[in-house]
């Protein structure tokens, strides 16, 4: 291959990789390393070209420095086989771009910033799929996303603007199965999702501290939660498939427990509950939720038992 040939082949290859990097998230790192200037100033003595081509002692190719038709200046570099390895280029519209490729020619790494100010940093394997990629957006956010051999997204860490951080991690259909996030406040939260993407978990601390775990079915509806209140009250709620709540269970911070049952309509028919002395008493009401049957035991094993009627005076007690 001649030295000209080289040179159209190193230019179609800088003009490739530009043309593969334009998609490119933009990245933080760009920032931290800087350009080392922000003006370049001439000499007296400058030497002016369309291109530079520089070669080693062998006489092969190994960079050229060029400006393309379109006006974007770009940078080559090729390894002692010739192959294209780095190039560096500000495409026509200004945005910086940094591709480096292996020794198979496939590209690897990838660095850009978009005219918004976003950057990114992309990396790939060698199959040329993506597998990571960090990235800064204009208004602040940022995120790392990782990639499975296929290049489908499957794990991102994120931080919004505002600050507020958020792990998620998807399914190898891409379906979002799980994310952490925490909220300005401070309260974390972590959902759990199944393969139609219905929301199936959820673990989360309110602001005052207090931890409460729901269950929803596959349409998505809140069924159970289990919680424990500020005060260090433990409670069971199971609701039907209408969402209204059917069964409660709660110990008091006396250590009392009592269980409640409702109805559809969500008016409470029957309670359960032993209390700080240990006597144990069942309650039953009507469709109105007025008080109809009591069932008691005191403290020293004597049992009574009290019917009402609708008006709520007892009209049968024993003994």
């Amino acid at each position: 291959m001649t030295t000209e040939e080289r040179i159209g082949k190193l230019e179609h290859d800088l003009v490739a990789a530009k043309s593969r990097n334009r998609w490119t998230l933009t990245v933080l790192l760009l920032v931290a390393v800087g350009c080392g200037y922000n003006t370049i100033t001439a000499a007296k003595d400058e030497i002016k070209a369309r291109s530079f081509v520089v070669v080693d002692a062998q006489g092969k190719l190994r960079a050229l420095l060029g400006v393309g038709d379109d006006g974007a200046p770009r940078l080559g570099m090729s390894d002692a086989q010739g192959e294209c390895r780095a190039v560096l280029g500000v495409s026509a519209d200004g945005e910086p771009v940094l591709e480096m490729s292996d020794a198979q020619g496939k590209s690897r790494a990838a660095l850009s910033v978009a005219a918004d100010g976003s950057s990114a940093l992309r990396m790939s394997d060698a199959q040329g799929k993506s597998r990571a990629a960090l990235g800064v957006t204009a208004d602040g956010s940022s995120a790392l996303s990782i990639f499975d051999a296929q290049g489908k997204p499957r794990a991102s860490l994120s931080v919004g603007a505002d600050g507020t951080p958020e792990l998620s991690m998807s399914d190898v259909q891409g379906e979002l199965r799980a994310s952490l996030h925490v909220a300005a406040d401070g309260r974390p939260t972590l959902r759990m999702s199944d393969a139609q993407g219905k929301l199936r978990a959820l673990l989360h601390v309110a602001a005052d501290g207090r931890p409460t775990l729901g269950m929803s079915d596959a349409q998505g509806k809140p069924r159970t939660s289990l919680s424990v209140a500020a005060d260090g009250t433990p409670e069971l709620a199971m609701n039907d498939a209408q969402g209204e709540l059917r069964a409660s269970l709660h110990v008091a911070a006396d250590g009392a427990p009592r269980l409640g049952m409702s109805d559809a309509q969500g008016k409470p028919r029957a309670v359960l509950g032993v209390a700080a002395d240990g006597a144990p008493r069942l309650g039953m009401s009507d469709a109105q939720g007025k008080p109809r049957a009591v069932l008691g035991m005191t403290a020293d094993g004597s049992s009574a038992l009290g019917i009402f009627d609708a008006q709520e005076r007892k009209i049968w007690s024993a003994p």
